[in-house]
């Protein structure tokens, strides 16, 4: 049943972000530029990159195409150039090449680049898109299986967790688009359901590895992975404490994972190797230095000239619009009211779940309360991170919390449908997943085709 369900999800998934993909017009998504000349200088140079490897003819190449699609006429971020045959110095004027961004993403998609060489870069980015759309319907398919491990609690779970998903506006935008939040977003859906079944069928070391390749894989992405690593120590801390309680006999393993901690402490304590890890640090998390960028907060909150409770509720009104539908380079989005009524809905929702798990706590398996605590402190970290980490007028992108999507979803779920009598399961459900539909019919219709289009 499980598996006709993730298949289901995952091809009404498919229909529902080819729309996107049909509607979005090229180089209309954050980043994107940047992320196509990362893969077109890996094309070229056949190695990793850093930005000494800045080539002006892909850069070049790409402006041109970006003209050709109307990029600043739709609301494109930077200025119109003024120069022939401009590079982007010409039109970013904070930041111009981004060679430095972890690669993975790219190259997976390297394949598809190879494919298309030939072809006008327009035509190129359309196909590396409709690429990138299995990674969307990867994340559905786990965030499927999540949900069918959470019907324990309240079957309902099983089946609005998922649509949740699926009919998110924002996830469907960017699956359509080329961008490695597609990618970190699928390693933090198999993270978490890595790390449920863990909590629930126990410590092993195949699931210690699999949640390692997943972390590597995460910082191999893109750095709000880390918004994750709290959880996972924790989780992974927790059980192995139960091992240890538990079977005497059964304690090589958390005394293993014990004894790995520790030789990773004195490997990161010798000289010699500090300073890689710090370079790493540096190459993969703080581009600019850990210094830099605690002195660029600093001097930003510092200086303001609003209050910091101001700027907060700035940045976290932007996060929820961004999280929900903001389009193109943030020009096209909801209205300010549906934005309030989406930020009403996730408070409500976290509220409630939050009363609820503890009013029934004493019903709720001891496994899925850890997961449940982790989920939380995900969503803590998660959006306490992007706040601090990206003070105006940076504004921090909801896009920053789609590693923790699933955790995000199973708290607007549980608060949405977990205190219903069993009976009106049927009802609730289909009056949730017509809610949905509604909001992203009003999406395509109401915000992003008069967006580009009118």
């Amino acid at each position: 049943m499980r598996w006709m369900f993730v298949g289901l999800w995952s091809g009404l998934f498919l229909i529902h972000a080819l729309l996107y993909l049909l509607l979005i017009p090229p180089w209309q998504a954050p980043d994107e530029p940047t992320s196509i000349e990362l893969l077109l200088t890996i094309e070229s140079r056949r190695r990793l990159v850093s930005p000494a490897d800045e080539d002006p003819t892909i850069q070049r190449e790409i402006v041109a195409s970006m003209a050709r699609a109307r990029y600043w006429d739709l609301g494109g971020y930077g200025r119109r150039p003024r120069v022939p045959d401009p590079i982007f110095k010409d039109v970013y004027a904070c930041c111009g090449t981004q060679l430095h961004r972890p690669p993975l993403y790219h190259l997976l998609l390297l394949p598809v680049a190879d494919l298309t060489q030939t072809w006008p870069l327009e035509q190129r980015l359309v196909m590396l898109r409709a690429a990138t759309l299995t990674l969307g319907m990867a994340t559905v398919a786990l965030a499927t299986l999540v949900g069918f491990e959470l019907a324990v609690m309240h079957p309902a779970l099983a089946l609005v967790l998922p649509a949740l998903v699926v009919f998110h506006p924002q996830l469907a935008y960017s699956s359509a688009t080329f961008n490695s939040d597609n990618l970190v977003a699928l390693v933090g859906a198999a993270i978490f359901l890595t790390l449920l079944r863990l909590l629930r069928h126990g410590l092993s070391l195949k699931r210690l590895a699999v949640l390692g390749l997943l972390v590597v894989l995460g910082f191999g992405t893109k750095r709000t992975i880390l918004f994750l690593l709290p959880a996972l120590v924790v989780g992974v801390g927790w059980q192995a404490l139960l091992v240890w309680r538990a079977k005497p006999s059964a304690r090589r393993l958390p005394l293993a994972v014990l004894g790995l901690l520790l030789a990773v402490a004195v490997v990161v304590g010798m000289p010699g190797l500090r300073v890689l890890v710090l370079k790493l640090l540096n190459r993969f998390i703080f581009f600019e230095g850990i210094a830099t960028q605690l002195r660029y907060i600093l001097t930003t909150y510092g200086s303001a000239s609003v209050s910091l409770g101001t700027l907060a509720l700035m940045s976290l009104r932007f996060l929820n619009q961004s999280f929900w539908g903001s389009f193109g380079w943030h020009q096209v989005h909801m209205p300010r009211a549906v934005q309030y009524v989406l930020l009403t809905l996730v408070v409500v929702t976290w509220s409630v779940s939050l009363a609820w798990i503890v009013l029934r706590r004493s019903s709720i398996p001891a496994w899925l309360r850890r997961y449940l605590s982790l989920s939380v402190l995900t969503i803590v970290v998660a959006i306490s991170i992007a706040l601090i980490n990206a003070p105006p007028p940076l504004m921090p992108q909801g896009r920053y919390l789609f590693p923790a999507l699933i955790p995000i979803m199973t708290l607007i779920a549980i608060g949405l449908c977990a205190w219903w009598p069993r009976r009106w399961t049927a009802y609730g459900v289909s009056l949730v997943w017509l809610a949905l539909m509604a909001l992203d019919v009003y999406t395509i219709a109401g915000v992003v085709i008069p967006g580009f289009y009118s």
